[in-house]
């Protein structure tokens, strides 16, 4: 008889048009209507570009790239009811083409693993401490 499944640990990711002073500022990403339980456990949070988006000027990144990721998360209510603001304490620049999958709703689940094949050198990553 086999043992109990491991659980696969899960990342969030969410498709953005802050720029990165924005997220500098906030000390992480909102005004996100996500699951606060559900995302304060996730080991990451993975922001996308919505190059597309008339709320903010974004940055240089491509439509649909992913940017940044982070970790040590947790999770404020935002000021906008119902919504939260999803908080990292580190964070490391990246470049993955096209990490977006296309989903109507811009807060998307990923299995952790899954995520780390994504990107490229993830184990050798940059991190950086937000203050």
């Amino acid at each position: 008889m086999a043992g109990p499944k491991a659980v696969a640990k899960e990342s969030v990711m969410v498709f953005t048009s802050e720029p990165h002073t924005t997220l500098v500022e906030r000390l992480g990403t909102g005004n996100w209507r996500a699951s606060a339980t559900r995302v304060k456990g996730c080991e990451y949070v993975v922001l996308a570009r919505h190059a597309k988006a008339k709320v903010h000027r974004p940055d240089s990144e491509e439509h649909r790239a992913a940017f940044l990721i982070g970790r040590s998360l947790s999770t404020r209510p935002s000021k906008e009811r119902g919504r939260i603001v999803i908080e990292f304490l580190e964070y490391a620049g990246i470049n993955v083409p096209n990490a977006w999958p296309g989903a109507q709703n811009p807060v998307a689940y990923l299995r952790s693993d899954e995520l780390a094949a994504m990107i490229p050198n993830f184990r050798n990553l940059k991190w950086h401490k937000l203050s």
